[in-house]
């Protein structure tokens, strides 16, 4: 096992598909997010040589240091091999075991490998033993319900050799609704000997500080509430360090926006992921409804800034 380095930021970017593009996570970076991680990035793709695939692994220029590279798969030697591959290009590799959807768990991958303990520990081995740099993995708690055997599981990757565990508080059956479970998340952290990071429903800055506190867990990562919203690190952080956070205007949230689609340029994001981002960054606006029935219709990233141009006037 290769130590974990500590790192000053407690609230991690979790890992997102079609959010956590390499512009996003760089405006996240700037807002004091800690580790970013790279949408789930098929380990055989890359092995292909996919192009695609490989645009998804950029690092921007900020993220040195903290940067993680996601990778999913359910065979040992293609993930250790694809470990090795982009060993050069992030400081940390994580294993993606919480990801619920059919396309990936079909092949015995994401959230579908808790099923398999002997499996786990053999592909976090392999990938250990492949790289030099620390081996992360993030799990749900489970695939239909807890397992009896959760404390077993959690024990079988850090004896593989993970340098840190983050672990999604719902089931794979659960998706994205429901609630977190934090006690088992609590529970975990109490038996583990590596860093842990808690994952799942923290909406807020008071949240995060609270599930902090509760649960002991050494760092938190933050998901879809800071889609369209990153001063939420900021916020956190100001909250950890001073006890009170600075309230931001729709308008600052807005001019983010535009600084992501300025660095969307450097590194080619697709105007599809550009329409994502925007409908989640308009989101709560008085005239939310009608600006993302107009992004949906847009043809071109000028038309998305000029709306984007038109909504921080109004908001002023």
């Amino acid at each position: 096992m290769k130590p974990f380095p500590q790192i000053k930021e407690k609230a991690f970017l979790a890992p997102m598909a079609k959010i956590t593009d390499p512009a996003f996570r760089s405006v996240c970076k700037d807002c004091g997010a800690g580790m970013t991680t790279t949408e789930l990035t098929s380990a055989k793709a890359l092995l292909q040589g996919n192009e695609k695939t490989k645009q998804l692994i950029r690092r921007a220029n900020n993220e040195k240091g903290s940067f993680a590279i996601q990778l999913f798969g359910s065979e040992p030697k293609d993930l250790a091999d694809a470990a090795k591959l982009v060993e050069n290009q992030c400081d940390f590799i994580d294993l993606n075991m919480g990801c619920p959807t059919p396309k990936v768990c079909k092949i015995g991958a994401g959230s579908q490998l808790l099923e398999s303990p002997k499996k786990i520990h053999k592909i976090v081995s392999a990938m250990v033993d492949a790289v030099n740099i620390p081996i992360s993995v993030k799990m749900r708690v489970g695939i239909n319900e807890i397992p009896k055997n959760i404390f077993d599981i959690t024990s079988t990757i850090e004896d593989a050799g993970a340098s840190l565990l983050t672990i999604h508080g719902r089931t794979k059956a659960q998706a994205y609704g429901g609630v977190a479970n934090w006690d088992i998340i609590k529970q975990i952290k109490e038996r583990s000997s590596i860093p842990i990071v808690g994952n799942g429903d923290i909406t807020s800055p008071e949240i995060a500080k609270e599930r902090l506190d509760s649960s002991g867990v050494d760092y938190i990562a933050i998901g879809r509430a800071s889609s369209g919203n990153p001063l939420l690190f900021t916020q956190v952080n100001e909250l950890l360090t001073t006890g009170s956070y600075k309230e931001h205007t729709t308008k600052e949230r807005l001019i983010l926006f535009e600084k992501y689609l300025e660095r969307s340029k450097e590194f080619s994001t697709a105007f599809i992921l550009q329409k994502v981002q925007a409908q989640h960054f308009t989101k709560g606006l008085p005239s939310a409804a009608k600006i993302r029935d107009e992004i949906s219709r847009m043809q071109s990233s000028e038309d998305l800034l000029k709306t984007i141009h038109k909504s921080v006037k109004d908001e002023e």
